[in-house]
């Protein structure tokens, strides 16, 4: 079986994990004041004086990224211009901006100094003109702006805006609130902000908190007239800030080896298989039922390895089953019993899980007394009977060495981490995600696997005699889930079998009750985010935070 699929999914996990940077864990914003000023000649002045707190762990200074354009369709966004940027800092923190970075619409703005890196709280007064910002959908001009952007990736406290202008007719402002209910979904709606008012000359918003990631937006509406208004430009969207040259360039090569990478190890492990094969017997060894039907059904219980258990503890004198009438049929009761013969831990775990505190049971009460806990009793006693037998490797060195493995596999993913930090390069996006693919795959492709060559040889052979069962017992081929027709044609060879593995209306029944009540305690919620409103205006936003 090819790993290549496998080593694709981990990388695209890869890109996701080590593709984006966040700021520090405790980082926040406690105060963020904007001041904008519209000219007549239609430029703005905006001044923001955010006071963002890196906490306890040293940061060269602020990031502060501002996009110079707005997705207005498909492939088309409205663009302004940013000039005059200046950067001071009322605190006394370091000012400079040590890099000023334009790249796919987006001015980046690394601003402090990265020999003197700083904790705590510091000011900072960002100042810039926009060229371009106002637009017109009908109602006149006006200055639709994102005051707080979406890409914050910290809590940001205190919002005040002020927006003054020639001539403000009226005044807007809103911001994204949202709720992430227990099943894990995600709704966003749009609220009106705490203040919000005008008084003619200009118009004032605020808002005492947001969330990490939820923007503020406002507008302003003018008079016409009193500022001079120029159709927005547009131009085609730019390609997204993770693609990057060197990593469309590296990305075909990385594939393309994790590929010949896959096949050459997928070929080396056959041929080991085949070697190792041959040092084993051709016999099928004397297992369980139960436990075959579980190493062949790749360690996951079914109906009818319950039901091999099940008939072992008749044998064993442990139960006994006696025929009952009910509404839909036939049904089975079950009687608990003592005896003196050992129960394997499989047994043991299903009779406990049957019965309970109960003496007897049906198909109905077995289906509610079979819970997700003693559902994974069972499996973890097949487990460790596999182990025994030598067919897997045992939990309790399985499960340290899985650990082990994680954490290497998380090193391999988490290459471009490394690399950035060990070496001068910065790797980013793409970039990343190339230097993640061969290591993840490497690690991947010599994984350890829980079942042992013998475990994969015993399968083979367990394969084998499902192909040609004439030679099974009508209970292993019940575990190895052949089709009915085949086990109603064992069943006949065998004079002494347990009456109820000859109704198989009955078996149908318990295979479809015991299948149910073992899927529905594998289900897990998973939401997605859906649904309301995304605050966003026809410009400014962006974010930025502390420089890790």
């Amino acid at each position: 079986m090819s790993y290549l699929p496998r080593v694709l999914l981990l990388a695209v996990l890869a890109l996701l994990l080590t593709s984006c940077t966040s700021p520090g864990a405790r980082d926040r914003i406690t105060e963020y004041d904007t001041r904008s000023a519209v000219h007549a000649d239609g430029t703005v002045d905006v001044t923001e004086t955010i006071t963002y707190d890196f906490g306890r762990d040293p940061s060269p200074g602020l990031l502060r990224e501002i996009p110079l354009s707005q997705r207005v369709g498909l492939m088309r966004h409205r663009v302004w211009e940013i000039s005059d940027v200046e950067v001071t800092s009322p605190s006394g923190a370091p000012a400079d901006i040590e890099k000023q970075d334009e790249w796919r619409r987006v001015l980046s703005l690394e601003i402090g100094d990265t020999d003197a890196p700083l904790t705590g709280a510091q000011t900072y007064e960002i100042s810039y003109t926009v060229h371009g910002a106002l637009n017109d959908e009908g109602y006149g001009p006006q200055l639709h702006w994102d005051f707080v952007g979406d890409e914050w990736g910290v809590p940001v406290n205190g919002v005040t805006v002020r927006v003054e202008a020639p001539s403000v007719v009226e005044a807007e402002c809103f911001y994204e609130e949202s709720y992430r209910d227990q099943d894990g979904d995600t709704e966003y709606w749009d609220e009106e902000c705490d203040q919000s008012g005008h008084d003619g000359a200009a118009a004032s918003f605020g808002h005492p908190q947001l969330d990490s990631g939820a923007p503020l937006s406002g507008v302003v509406y003018l008079e016409e007239g009193t500022v001079e208004f120029t159709e927005p430009e547009h131009a085609l969207a730019p390609l997204p800030r993770w693609i990057t040259l060197a990593g469309a360039l590296s990305l075909p090569v990385v594939l393309v080896a994790a590929f010949l990478l896959d096949r050459h190890v997928t070929r080396w492990r056959e041929k080991r298989r085949f070697r190792i094969r041959q040092g084993f017997g051709e016999e099928l060894p004397d297992l369980p039922p139960a436990v075959a039907g579980f190493l062949f059904h790749k360690k996951r219980l079914r109906a009818e390895h319950a039901l091999a258990l099940l008939v072992s503890l008749e044998e064993k004198g442990h139960l006994t089953s006696v025929p009952k009438e009910n509404g839909k049929g036939r049904d089975w009761l079950f009687v608990k019993q003592n005896s003196n013969v050992a129960l394997t831990p499989a047994e043991r775990a299903l009779r406990r899980g049957m019965f309970g505190l109960n003496s007897e049971i049906d198909l109905t009460w077995l289906g509610r007394s079979m819970t997700k806990t003693r559902i994974k009793w069972i499996e973890y006693a097949l487990l460790r009977e596999a182990g025994q037998h030598g067919l897997v490797v045992r939990p309790w060195l399985w499960y340290p060495a899985v650990f082990a493995c994680g954490l290497v596999l998380i090193a391999a993913i988490c290459t471009g981490v490394i690399v950035n930090v060990a070496t001068p390069l910065d790797l980013a996006g793409l970039e990343m995600f190339s230097a993640a693919v061969l290591p993840t795959a490497l690690i991947v492709l010599f994984l350890p696997t829980q079942r042992t060559p013998y475990g994969d040889h015993v399968r083979d052979l367990l394969a084998e005699g499902r192909r040609n069962p004439r030679e099974l017992e009508p209970v292993m081929a019940i575990a190895l889930g052949l089709p009915d027709e085949t086990v109603r044609a064992l069943n006949a060879k065998v004079p002494n079998l347990s009456p109820y593995l000859r109704d198989h209306g009955y078996l149908r029944r318990w295979n479809r009750t015991v299948n149910e009540r073992i899927r529905s305690s594998r289900r897990t919620s998973s939401g997605s985010g859906s649904g309301g409103g995304r605050v966003s205006g026809r410009g400014g936003g962006g974010g930025g935070g502390g420089r890790r």
